[in-house]
């Protein structure tokens, strides 16, 4: 089995119904628990920005990036490993 790390992502979507769901959802289909979910608006109009933190091998990490980046609602992705 793959060490397994905390990481943290910063998602910057459309504000508007079904982004966190579809972010959510990107997670429940490759088996990945969200420990910690925070947002806030940022200074563009219409975006909102959303930490996730979570705990995932390298590779399910990897996946979720890719997954989420072809999402419609989201703008960009960015992420940070934690240390505890």
């Amino acid at each position: 089995m793959s060490d397994m790390l905390n990481w943290k992502f910063k998602i910057v979507a459309n504000n508007c119904a079904g982004a966190l769901t579809s972010v959510a959802a990107a997670f429940s289909n490759e088996n990945v628990n969200i420990t910690k979910v925070t947002s806030d608006e940022t200074d563009l109009k219409g975006e909102t920005v959303i930490w996730i933190d979570f705990e995932s091998s390298v590779d399910e990490k990897d996946i979720l990036v890719r997954k989420i980046k072809r999402l419609t609602k989201v703008n960009s992705i960015s992420e940070s490993l934690v240390s505890k």
